[in-house]
């Protein structure tokens, strides 16, 4: 079984949501968007997601967006892309950004483990995600590789 067929098992997703997955997993699955140019990723996605018109990105990075009906579970979506990522790449930092107040409360209380709605129920290994938002953002303290007792600088 493949990992998005895992991930989409695991999560009970729907099949929007399971076809969706899936698509990230196809433009993914050859690539490191951490060092790939982003025309290279361009490239792919386009012809991966078989989409009408080539891909192109108003970002220095890879951003990308499913057009599901409403109600369908886009943010269970993006927590099972986050998941994808995480698990196949090892990625483990991701920027969300929230249309309005309404979509940033709902995803700040489904990114809390006891919300019946949590964005990785399903994901036993995924560890809890540390959130910083719009009201906590300065208690975020990145580690520096000067500072960090591991790094080889």
């Amino acid at each position: 079984m493949s990992t998005p067929e895992q991930i989409s098992q695991y999560m009970n997703l729907r099949k929007p949501q399971s076809e969706a997955l899936q698509v990230l997993h196809d433009i993914s699955a050859t690539i490191d968007y951490k060092t790939a140019p982003l025309d290279a990723v361009a490239a792919i996605a386009t012809e991966k997601s078989k989409a009408a018109k080539p891909i192109q990105f108003d970002t220095r990075f890879p951003s990308f967006c499913f057009a599901l009906a409403t109600g369908v579970g886009k943010t269970r979506l993006m927590g099972a892309c986050i998941y994808y990522l995480w698990e196949t790449k090892g990625y483990r930092n991701f920027f969300i950004l929230s249309p309005n107040i309404t979509i940033y409360d709902k995803l700040r209380a489904e990114l809390n483990s006891a919300h019946p709605k949590y964005m990785f129920i399903g994901l036993a290994d995924m560890p809890l995600p540390q959130v910083y938002d719009g009201d906590n953002y300065i208690r975020f303290k990145p580690v520096s590789r000067a500072t960090n007792p591991g790094s080889t600088n």
